[in-house]
């Protein structure tokens, strides 16, 4: 019986031998289909973890308007899921390219924290320098060694900044385009043009814009894994708790908003 059903099989496949062929090609690149589309979120996933883990990329971003101190920052510090509290700086700002102005927002160099990567040129050296995303430049016919200029704002100490270098930023891994959308301001036409990067120092400001947060153990766990968000939101309940602890006193020092990765 098993011999019969064999050679009757065969026999149906040399009968219709290219139709036969065909069916196998469509399902073996159904089945090549599948697995690639299974192991592309994965491996995505795992290189832009790794990326954030090279740059020392944020956990939890907090913005207050009031600003940051020093005793605002040690006072995060000290939560037991925090490793690390960085303030830095950063302003939207017109800046005139010589042919017409544009919204960007500039943005403290930080070597520990949200690291970037020159591209091209070198990284500013002095106050009076900036490094710039290559569509600035393209889009404003500049090149390293321009000179753009801070329109009407006395939060810099130097506001004519000569461009010594193109950068990337982790903090625009999804704006890599000149067409992306770098967020809102109240300024021009409500929409950031570019972003750019100068040195700490060169605001003239007594306070930090942000803070940026990493949490105890989230390195060695997978971005937006569920171990990962588990460490993040005992990180964000502890820093509510300030938040609420200062209401309680009356003491305005921070009301910061909270932003994770994702």
């Amino acid at each position: 019986m098993k011999n019969r059903i064999n050679t009757t099989c065969f026999r149906e496949i040399k009968s219709s031998f290219k139709r036969f062929l065909s069916l196998l090609v469509m399902s073996m690149l159904g089945v090549g289909v599948f697995v690639g589309i299974s192991m592309a979120a994965p491996s995505m996933m795992k290189s832009i973890d790794e990326y954030y883990d090279d740059s020392n990329y944020y956990d939890v971003k907090l913005i207050s308007t009031l600003g940051f101190s020093d005793e605002n920052i040690e006072d995060i510090k000290k939560l037991d899921s925090v490793k690390e509290v960085y303030g830095s700086n950063s302003k939207d700002v017109l800046l005139n390219t010589g042919e017409n102005e544009s919204v960007v927002k500039l943005i403290g160099l930080n070597e520990d924290i949200n690291m970037v990567e020159i591209t091209s040129g070198t990284k500013p050296k002095n106050n009076g320098e900036i490094v710039v995303e290559e569509a600035l430049l393209k889009k404003n016919n500049l090149k390293i060694g321009s000179y753009v200029s801070i329109v009407n704002d006395d939060g810099f100490k130097k506001t004519k900044l000569k461009i010594v270098g193109t950068v990337k930023s982790p903090l625009y891994i999804n704006a890599a385009s000149s067409s992306s959308d770098r967020g809102n301001t109240n300024l021009g036409t409500g929409k950031i043009n570019y972003y750019a990067y100068i040195p700490n120092d060169n605001f003239n400001l007594d306070y930090y814009t942000e803070a940026y947060v990493t949490v105890k153990g989230a390195k060695e766990k997978l971005t937006n894994s569920e171990n990962y968000n588990k460490l993040v939101d005992n990180a964000l309940n502890e820093i509510e708790d300030i938040k609420n602890d200062y209401k309680n006193k009356d003491i305005m020092k921070f009301i910061p908003k909270l932003i994770t990765r994702f």
